[in-house]
């Protein structure tokens, strides 16, 4: 199976991008994701982020739950190096950070009680490699969440973010349509993706409003 969006897509540069994921919209949704993990996780679990980007993610989640094991993993090694510089010298991430692919996680087989992906998935090449990378390296019981945008989000559903957040709605709305276009997922490519990739126990729950969260059980 191939992604979802097989167009050509324009992605900002690593330094750019590290830019971005510190504005305060992105701290914003980050902070959603957080209060899910940090609410679920066990302690001293390991957890390991796939499409990482800088990997700021797993250095705030560092700070709220000092007893994880924490791994971020990108594509590119300019962008784990990006997010690295950002973190002061004084006080350095217990984040470890590794460059690989979706599709081949360079990990043994049962290493993770929890593996996320934050609006990475729709970027992989082979979407269905990448899902049955993440069941081989969850442990028994362990659990994946996919996040993803809602292609299907509703007007409401995006009055309701904005309220929530604080942000301008006739602002928000042609934005995140426009990010939606190669940039956001409906419940069927969940649904065909999954059955092409056969996987048997997984649930869709919308999100924040806006987000979907794919949930798999090892």
């Amino acid at each position: 199976m191939t992604a979802p969006f097989s167009r050509v897509e324009l992605e900002p540069s690593p330094r750019l991008y590290t830019l971005m994921a510190r504005w305060s919209v992105y701290r914003r949704i980050y902070r959603l994701f957080l209060a899910d993990l940090a609410a679920a996780l066990p302690d001293g679990a390991r957890l390991l982020d796939v499409g990482a980007g800088p990997g700021f993610l797993t250095d705030y989640l560092a700070a709220l739950r000092p007893d994880l094991e924490l791994c971020s993993l990108d594509l590119d090694h300019r962008m784990l190096h990006q997010g690295k510089e950002k973190i002061s010298r004084l006080n350095p991430s217990p984040t470890v950070r590794v460059a690989a692919r979706a599709e081949a996680l360079p990990f043994p087989a049962a290493s993770f009680n929890q593996v996320i992906a934050t609006m990475s998935l729709h970027h992989w090449r082979r979407p269905d490699l990448g899902v049955a990378e993440i069941l081989r390296v969850l442990k028994p019981g362990g659990r994946a969440w996919l996040y993803e945008m809602n292609r299907d989000a509703t007007v409401r559903q995006l009055r309701g973010f904005a309220a929530q957040e604080n942000l301008f709605f006739p602002l928000l709305f042609p934005v995140f349509r426009v990010l939606a276009w190669g940039h956001a997922l409906g419940a069927g490519d969940f649904t065909r993706l999954f059955k092409e990739t056969g996987v048997i126990r997984w649930r869709l729950h919308p999100a924040h409003h806006i987000f979907w969260r794919a949930e798999l059980e090892a």
